[in-house]
């Protein structure tokens, strides 16, 4: 897991009726430690538009997003292995992963390990 975080909302395809929702949002307070879901290069550390992100480029081409972050530990770069920390959550955490230009589920990349996520409102 990115976090320590019950999954407040699960990532949701977009269609023509909706936006969708590109990641996985978590339940967070400001502060929780974020680690790496999966081993790999930081291509991206820092602020879009006020908000701080992190981007993971895995061994497969994909890339995990780590959203809306307090705090950043990593720089552009560093190379991460599942665990290293990342940075701190702000009030709201994203996990998003992306292959080109495709968004996917991350719930493959939080799955290991866990039997099921428990989805809370």
């Amino acid at each position: 897991m990115p976090v320590d975080a019950p999954i407040l909302e699960a990532f949701g395809n977009p269609t023509r009726f909706g936006p969708g929702n590109r990641g996985i949002d978590f339940d967070v307070v400001p502060g929780l430690a974020v680690a790496a879901v999966a081993a790999g290069t930081v291509t991206f550390a820092g602020s879009v538009a006020g908000e701080l992100f992190v981007t993971v480029q895995h061994a497969d081409g994909r890339r995990a997003s780590y959203s809306y972050l307090l705090a950043i530990a990593v720089e552009r770069g560093d190379v991460v292995d599942v665990g290293t920390v990342l940075g701190a959550t702000s009030g709201r955490f994203q996990l998003g992963l992306r292959d080109g230009d495709r968004y996917l589920d991350p719930a493959g990349l939080i799955r290991r390990g866990r039997r099921h996520a428990v989805l809370v409102r």
